[in-house]
């Protein structure tokens, strides 16, 4: 895949993510072991629903690395795309990490009541 599709695609996520144009949930744990490779933080990863297609984020359970799968319909497998220090998938995936629970916001909110 093109660079410029990976950052058009990144960015127009990050877009639809802010305008809740694209819905993000946790995956279940089978489709969690859909994913390629093992080790995920399951706490940390999510998937959102486009047409036929998936796309999911995960993070590594030992690195802070995070990375961008797409599966485009059900019987496909999914594919990585981009790289796991690109920017803008950071930014995507703290977007949509700070849209769900998580220790550190049930700390804040409970430092702050």
């Amino acid at each position: 895949m093109l660079e410029d599709q990976v950052t058009s695609f990144f960015e127009t996520a990050i877009t639809k993510t802010k305008s809740n144009r694209l819905s993000w949930s946790r995956p279940a744990i089978a489709d969690l072991n859909k994913l390629p490779y093992s080790g995920w933080d399951k706490d940390r990863c999510f998937i959102a629903k486009y047409k036929q297609g998936t796309i999911a984020l995960a993070k590594d359970s030992e690195e802070d690395d995070v990375y961008c799968f797409i599966r485009p319909e059900p019987t496909m497998s999914y594919q990585e795309i981009g790289a796991p220090d690109d920017p803008l998938l950071r930014r995507l995936y703290n977007i949509v990490y700070s849209k769900f629970p998580s220790v550190e916001s049930f700390i804040e909110s409970f430092i702050s009541d």
